[in-house]
């Protein structure tokens, strides 16, 4: 007991310290951000101090909060194993999958002597920035649509004789080859992967909110109960918003250096076809250019609207507008008095009859029939009446 209660102390202590040298190392790369971000800021002093956070000086053991030495607690202490969903990591042990994310991200934004060195070091953060991607398709926080999206962003990105030698290596591997993304479907992606991103910095940022506003937010490596939050459900829910707004980053990232990876690859294509002649290469460029040019349809001639023109298409504009805006039915034309003048020009009837709208005092000799007749049976039945009063015809009312 007294040994597994040490193996379990030491294990404890060990991820303690893996958590606080992360968390010095997230806290200097989010320093790096803002002064990068900051106007008139050393371009310099970026460069040194992101070096120095991934120490690629350094040929010893590296500093232990540095992003280098992270990365290898991280995996010495085995903290994410492939085996495990996202409901078996530790809250606590969220964060740290963030750890590729960072090195990748200022790997890819380094300064490099030339461009085999610039090609080294992306892909360098391309792996770094693949791995944190795949963590976060296992964790189900991207989904196999945000992978997809990225391969055909790629392969559409992809110079064309790169993409030719890409198709044929699957070709001969036999591996599933990505369908190039047409421009309005990466449009369509772009749009709903930022509006997500958006989504969780500001999830993220109400729920980082509410614990500063309560006035208890933890400082870097201590083991505050829930790192401050009302509970673990809401310090869970903010660790994996942040994680999602970062593999949004990552896949934008990616694409960007697929993008440069292709062309740099193009590039020492071109040099090694060139033997190594940098004129020649240079001529070889020159000659495609002037290639895609004569190939390009020929420039549209500027329109000059003349001020003449304006009323003209002021006209047309109008008359089109009364053919889209109009009512449902045709409107009259004349009145009812017209409408009886032109039935009498027609013939329809004569003028001078009981129908003569032109005689006021004229009446309609149908109605006047019809009164006629029931005054007469009105009449009739009061003549009966007196003749028969009422109970005249009861024979056991008579005398």
């Amino acid at each position: 007991v007294s040994t597994q209660s040490t193996g379990h102390s030491e294990l404890f202590a060990r991820m303690s310290s893996v958590r606080h040298n992360f968390a010095k190392a997230h806290a200097e790369f989010v320093a790096i951000e803002e002064l990068a971000e900051r106007e008139g800021a050393s371009h310099g002093e970026v460069q040194s101090r992101s070096r120095a956070l991934l120490a690629l000086d350094v040929d010893d053991e590296p500093p232990a909060t540095s992003l280098r030495s992270v990365l290898q607690q991280i995996g010495a202490s085995h903290t994410f194993s492939v085996n495990e969903l996202l409901d078996d990591v530790n809250t606590a042990d969220v964060p740290l999958a963030l750890a590729h994310h960072l090195t990748g991200t200022l790997l890819a934004r380094l300064n490099c002597a030339d461009a085999d060195e610039r090609r080294r070091t992306l892909q360098r953060a391309r792996a770094h920035l693949s791995a944190f991607v795949s963590l976060c398709v296992r964790w189900r926080v991207l989904g196999d649509a945000d992978v997809e999206a990225l391969e055909r962003a790629a392969a559409s990105a992809a110079p064309p004789r790169a993409a030719d030698a890409a198709a044929d290596a699957a070709d001969d591997d036999d591996a599933p080859r990505a369908k190039p993304m047409d421009a309005r479907a990466k449009r369509d992606y772009k749009i709903a992967r930022h509006q997500r991103r958006a989504a969780a910095r500001a999830r993220h940022a109400a729920l980082v909110g509410k614990r500063r506003a309560r006035g208890n937010a933890a400082g870097d490596g201590e083991e505050a109960d829930d790192a401050g939050f009302d509970d673990e459900a809401e310090w869970r829910s903010a660790e994996l918003a942040q994680v999602e707004s970062a593999a949004f980053d990552a896949l934008e990232l990616l694409e960007s250096a697929s993008q440069e990876l292709g062309m740099l690859d193009e590039m020492a294509r071109r040099r090694a076809a060139a033997g190594g002649n940098e004129e020649r290469m240079r001529r070889e460029l020159q000659r495609e250019q002037d290639e895609l040019r004569r190939a390009a349809p020929p420039p549209q001639a500027p329109v000059t609207i003349q001020p003449g023109q304006l009323a003209a298409y002021e006209q047309e504009r109008t008359k089109i507008a009364r053919g889209v805006f109009k009512q449902s039915h045709t409107s009259y034309t004349y009145t009812p008095e017209e409408a009886a003048m032109l039935d009498m020009q027609e013939g329809k009837f004569l003028s001078g009859g009981a129908n003569n709208p032109d005689d006021a005092s004229s009446e309609d000799e149908d109605a006047d029939i019809d009164n006629a007749e029931k005054l007469k049976k009105a009449r009739d039945w009061d003549a009966f009446k007196d003749d028969n009063p009422k109970g005249q015809g009861n024979i056991s009312t008579r005398g």
